[in-house]
């Protein structure tokens, strides 16, 4: 199989080029080398970095480089994972900030659920504050659904 190899385009504020382009002179090399050397080890280290929206009004300019196929694959995972564009995954290594990760089914139902929660909460503060008395009951349903819900995190999560 030949060494394929892609070009990949980002867009970055001049700020960031700047800093990018210093770093690689720093390092003795050019600024495709330094990126993909970015790149490397930070799937070597399974940390893929993840950065804020680009700002929409800030002056940018593109940046060109070749990854080999194996990189380009790597890349479009941890776009996948990551749900970032690949762009945003290249601008966040040069930054060298972490990503948000995806939520999983279970987490989404978890913040569902601890949402709902506190929003009862929040009513029997209401309630309690209009009335000056909490309705026992209904807390200690709550409160039981907040032990369960505890409990589901620890499970998955391993705590």
């Amino acid at each position: 199989m030949a060494n394929l190899h892609r070009r990949i385009t980002i867009r970055m504020t001049e700020e960031e080029y700047e800093r990018l382009q210093n770093s690689a002179n720093a390092d003795e090399m050019s600024i495709g080398a330094y990126v993909r050397q970015l790149i490397i080890e930070s799937f070597k280290h399974r940390t893929i970095p993840g950065v804020p929206k680009r700002d929409k009004g800030a002056n940018s300019r593109g940046v060109y480089f070749r990854l080999s196929e194996r990189e380009y694959r790597r890349l479009k995972e941890a776009s996948a994972v990551s749900g970032l564009s690949s762009s945003s995954i290249l601008r966040s290594i040069v930054r060298n900030t972490i990503p948000p990760r995806l939520l999983s089914v279970d987490d989404k139902r978890i913040l569902i659920d601890l949402k709902r929660i506190g929003n009862n909460f929040n009513q029997i503060a209401a309630v309690a504050n209009k009335n000056q008395t909490i309705d026992e009951l209904y807390l200690r349903e709550n409160i039981a659904d907040l032990s369960d819900i505890l409990e589901h995190i620890k499970l998955i999560y391993r705590l």
